[in-house]
């Protein structure tokens, strides 16, 4: 960051927090049908327990709770299948509390779900993701932000 820049840059992000900021940009699913065949194919969950608790969470998010309730008792022994859903899960838990963490700080949008298929640009969504935050708190009336604040806390 150069003298008198006041805001993050995407050169700023690799040397503050040490995640990337190259790879494929992100690009979610917007049909809420797609919400459920992602819970059902990427978490290996029945479609009735994908019904369940998309009904819950207003249909596009799942609970931090219910990822940790459904994958904490997982072991070595437990099919390769199920190993690779629970790693899904752990790692859509981990950017739910961090990096795309929501208000409610409770619960967090399915649609990173499709982050952990490719290679992703994680420095880059990260910011961008704290940008279009910072815009929604400069709303009158707004009294909480989100988003990966480390980023802000440095400067």
């Amino acid at each position: 960051m150069s003298f008198g820049e006041q805001t993050i840059t995407l050169d700023d992000v690799p040397k503050l927090v040490v995640i990337s900021v190259m790879g494929c940009l992100v690009n979610t699913p917007q049909r809420i049908t797609d919400v459920f065949e992602l819970v059902v194919s990427l978490l290996g969950v029945s479609t009735r327990e994908a019904t369940d608790e998309l009904g819950l969470v207003w249909g596009n998010s799942v609970r931090l709770e219910w990822l940790r309730s459904k994958f904490f008792d997982v072991t070595d022994a437990n099919l390769d299948r199920r190993i690779e859903c629970t790693i899904r899960a752990f790692l859509l838990y981990l950017v739910g509390c961090t990096l795309f963490s929501d208000k409610s700080g409770a619960r967090v949008s399915i649609y990173y779900l499709t982050l952990f298929v490719s290679f992703y640009a994680w420095g880059a969504t990260a910011l961008a993701y704290l940008y279009k935050q910072l815009g929604y708190v400069s709303r009158d009336g707004v009294k909480q932000i989100v988003g990966y604040l480390p980023l802000l806390e440095v400067y």
